[in-house]
């Protein structure tokens, strides 16, 4: 099996820092380059115990790559990464600026669309929250049809990325301190508050990151998107998701079935009350899952999850790499 030159762009920011972390001990990776926009202050990384220079987003950077991650910013944009796919340069775009023209892809869901790959040269990741609530569907899915699912997806600053985190953690400083806060990211604020809808509310009240979510949960569980009805806000958390689903049933279904279906799914983690919290989930790829209990009408359920959105996002980037390319060795 040939060794891989991976080229990672954003590896300054809050999900290249978790693909770094878990491609560390991973020798199917053979040489890592980092990618970083000008405007990082950084020169080089750490990586494996040693420092690695740090490159621009330019064609001289990616010479002998065999595959390329985007993690990130969505304002980088088409423009900024098309060249790349231009140039033949295999891409796995967790920024999202591709929409529905790149195959979607998670891990551990159907591959079909893993040969449009090689067709359009790119795919898009499913987003963390949208992979959460189809790993926990799919799962029901087992004991009873899912007809419709709401809830509340709770996503923490680092869903701007690290420049989420820092302008987050510059508010309550600046509030603190009776100062004007930094408001480019979160025009209305965070600190101390939460923002009722993230990727701006349209004139139909939907945000863009819940549409976003309704379609990727759609395409990754065979539900219609009209069945899947969540609102995506953000907490004052720099770290950590945490959720509280909806999910109408079938008649007919049994709590019984449910809970084994849930119990034996190799994708959740069943957990107590005090293990979901996103504090507790910061570095790990498990979706824990709790507090499951039937409706009052008995026409559903309602459960919480909690969860690392970024670190799943990474695995899963790493897990694509491993279906794109090693499975082919």
């Amino acid at each position: 099996m040939a060794q891989l030159t991976l080229a990672l762009i954003g590896a300054t920011g809050c999900i290249g820092k978790e693909i770094m972390d878990l491609l560390e001990h991973d020798e199917r990776v053979n040489t890592l380059i980092p990618i970083a926009s000008k405007g990082t202050q950084k020169s080089q990384i750490g990586f494996r115990g040693k420092q690695i220079s740090l490159r621009h987003l330019e064609i001289e950077s990616f010479e002998g790559v065999d595959l390329a991650i985007a993690a990130c910013p969505a304002s980088v944009g088409k423009e900024g990464l098309g060249f790349l796919v231009d140039e033949g340069v295999p891409l796995i775009d967790l920024s999202g600026v591709w929409g529905t023209e790149a195959p979607l892809l998670a891990a551990g869901f159907d591959m079909n669309d893993g040969n449009r790959m090689r067709e359009a040269g790119v795919v898009t990741a499913a987003r963390p929250e949208a992979i959460v609530v189809a790993r926990i569907l799919r799962a029901l899915q087992e004991a009873a049809r899912v007809l419709r699912v709401g809830g509340t997806l709770m996503m923490p600053a680092a869903i701007a990325g690290r420049d989420g985190v820092e302008e987050l953690s510059r508010q309550v400083v600046s509030m603190f301190n009776s100062q004007e806060p930094p408001r480019s990211l979160f025009p209305e604020g965070l600190a101390f508050d939460v923002s009722p809808g993230w990727g701006g509310v349209l004139e139909n009240g939907w945000a863009g990151g819940e549409m976003r979510n309704a379609i990727q949960v759609g395409m990754l569980t065979g539900l219609f998107p009209q069945a899947i009805c969540m609102d995506v806000c953000v907490l004052p958390l720099f770290a950590g998701m945490a959720g509280s689903l909806q999910v109408d049933l079938n008649p007919g279904w049994e709590i019984g079935n449910v809970m084994a279906a849930l119990e034996q799914s190799d994708d959740l983690c069943m957990s107590p009350p005090n293990r979901l919290m996103p504090r507790r989930m910061i570095g790990s790829t498990d979706i824990a899952v709790g507090r499951v209990r039937a409706n009052l009408t008995d026409t559903g359920l309602n459960l919480w999850v909690a969860c690392d959105p970024q670190r799943i996002a990474a695995a899963n980037a790493i897990s694509l790499v491993e279906t794109l390319l090693w499975s082919e060795s």
